[in-house]
């Protein structure tokens, strides 16, 4: 099923979503720490880390009922291409994500 949503600026369309949302009562395992800074430098709790780490991480991450808490600095500004990239992986890898407006560095 493909479904239209609303990208980073407001009007492209990203690829299929049916990833889960997170819900209150629902138990995770592990929580990643996703960031995308300005300069499209991908981190991952805290480090600096490589799109294809970041894939191998959300795949060990499936296994384990993972989610991930994701953060992009300047979100009023377009988005670096990292920024596309790293929210494919996300979709892709089917983990539940948590969009923060504030860092949590």
């Amino acid at each position: 099923m493909r479904r239209r949503h609303i990208g980073l600026t407001g009007s492209e369309p990203l690829s299929s979503y049916d990833a889960p949302i997170i819900l209150a009562e629902q138990k995770l395992g592990e929580i990643a720490k996703v960031k995308v800074d300005r300069a499209g430098r991908i981190y991952l709790n805290g480090r600096i880390t490589s799109l294809e780490s970041l894939k191998r991480e959300f795949s060990r991450l499936r296994k384990v009922d993972g989610a991930i808490w994701y953060h992009r600095e300047n979100r009023g500004q377009e988005p670096p291409p990292e920024t596309l990239a790293v929210l494919q992986a996300i979709i892709d890898a089917r983990l539940p994500v948590k969009l923060l407006e504030k860092d949590f560095d």
